[in-house]
């Protein structure tokens, strides 16, 4: 007998029976179905129908159906979970010490194509075709970051954005660590350095490291005015011009940001091969060792300091910078495990374990110290704990070398002394951990030691 042609064995879907399944294989057969045009794009996704969704525009569901197709959820999860935050957003409200408070909302869902992102934001807002910043291919934004607000509860936008227009960027981005330092401010900044600082502050930026940056490049756009206009060249000649102090140079920006100017556009960023490079140092070196949160640096004596005064004094500790202090932080560095780096365009003293090879290249560095626990003291005494900014401002300031002033900062890391610096309380563990074992070092021995090995100087 002939075999039967091969078009026979084939089953069609009209050829099935039906009627032979259960109710139950037949609904999985219809979800199944479904499921499959949904996600062709050739039917829309029941679960999201207006009448089961009134709360919701038809261009929310549009949103919703994409974004649950890229963070791999089902749509109603996805518009529940909206809802639930545009009646209960994700808030954190920045108050200033008076004026009207600024608020952030995090980042709670993220996933980035090649080309364009979707997001979600802590106030039930939903992007799905947010771009790339420039032309790089990495995503610029990620779970658990922080975008600022407008007064409407809308993300507010760049400056450059048309209003007309969906919104594809985020005006500011703000590290979890901004946030996190915030809370630990015991006083709350004028309404004029918070709009600074939020201005000013990078990634992971702090407040007070924020508006410290902020400062240097508004001195260093009004020398550069005192230049335009004579004023230097008039101080150069003897004519009378009255003795300059840092509050003339700081006040001016801060005095335009009070009266609506952008932070921005008052503030210069300086280059290694300025001019005034050594001022600029000077006065970091003043600012970093001065709590600029507490004060209204508009009223308050603490910048009212004289230019002349502030170059004395850091010539001074040019040439303080003797044999005796950078024997001191030698022994410091040696006695507790601490290693000496390039870092930057200085250097610095890292704690780490396992510590550095000593065959590293400086550029291997920062690459080795993201993959375990470190604290690390700069030669401008500013303090690092695991890639975080620490502020350790001296309760009162102190004419000391600036060999000393790193010492200073060391041992506040690598000794019990830790434990009575506020912003360090949630560093502790991981101190503890990394100076283990000189946790029974003692101070005194350590001087005698330095005093001993030291030339008497005439």
């Amino acid at each position: 007998m002939a075999a039967p042609p091969p078009s026979a064995h084939k089953q069609t879907a009209s050829d099935l029976i039906l009627e032979s399944y259960d109710t139950e294989t037949l609904r999985r057969l219809i979800a199944q179905s479904r499921s499959i045009l949904r996600d062709r794009g050739l039917i829309p996704d029941a679960s999201l129908r207006p009448r089961d969704t009134p709360t919701l525009t038809q261009s929310d569901r549009l949103a919703i159906r994409c974004g649950a197709r890229r963070f791999a959820c089902s749509p109603i999860t996805l518009a529940e979970e909206v809802l639930r935050l545009r009646s209960q957003p994700q808030i954190v409200t920045l108050h200033p010490r008076e004026g009207p408070a600024v608020c952030l909302t995090p980042l709670l869902r993220v996933h980035w194509t090649r080309r364009t992102g979707t997001v979600l934001t802590g106030t039930g807002h939903l992007f799905c075709d947010f771009r790339l910043a420039y032309r790089w291919s990495v995503p610029d934004l990620a779970t658990g970051e922080y975008v600022l607000l407008q007064p409407d509860g809308q993300p507010a936008r760049p400056a450059r954005d048309n209003e007309e227009e969906p919104l594809r960027a985020f005006a500011r981005v703000y590290g979890a660590g901004f946030v996190r330092a915030w809370d630990d401010i015991p006083q709350r900044p004028t309404a004029t350095a918070l709009r600074i600082i939020l201005a000013q502050a990078a990634h992971d930026d702090t407040p007070q490291e924020a508006l410290l940056t902020w400062c240097l490049r508004a001195v260093a756009r009004r020398l550069e005015a005192m230049v335009e206009n004579g004023a230097l060249v008039d101080q150069l000649l003897s004519q009378p011009l009255t003795m300059f102090t840092l509050a003339d140079l700081l006040r001016p920006a801060l005095r335009d940001v009070r009266m609506g100017a952008d932070p921005l556009s008052v503030a210069h960023t300086p280059h290694a091969g300025d001019w005034y490079h050594r001022l600029l140092r000077a006065i970091e070196l003043f600012l970093v060792g001065t709590n600029l949160i507490a004060p209204d640096l508009e009223t308050n004596p603490v910048v009212e300091i004289p230019l002349v005064h502030l170059w004395q004094w850091y010539t001074r500790q040019e040439q303080l910078a003797s044999v005796r202090a950078q024997h001191l932080r030698a022994a410091v560095v040696q006695r507790f495990g601490f290693q000496e780096i390039a870092w930057q365009e200085g250097r610095a003293w890292v704690k780490t374990v396992p510590r550095i090879a000593p065959d590293t290249s400086r550029y291997q560095v920062p690459e080795v110290l993201k993959k375990q626990p470190h604290v690390l003291v700069t030669d401008a005494c500013r303090v690092y704990v695991n890639g975080q900014y620490r502020c350790v401002v001296e309760g009162r300031s102190a004419d000391l070398p600036q060999a000393d002033q790193v010492v200073r900062r060391l041992f506040a890391v690598a000794t019990a002394h830790r434990t009575r610096i506020h912003t360090l309380t949630k560093d502790l563990p991981i101190l503890e951990q990394l100076f283990a074992d000189s946790a029974e070092h003692r101070l005194w021995p350590l001087l005698r030691e330095v005093q001993s090995s030291m030339p008497t100087l005439h």
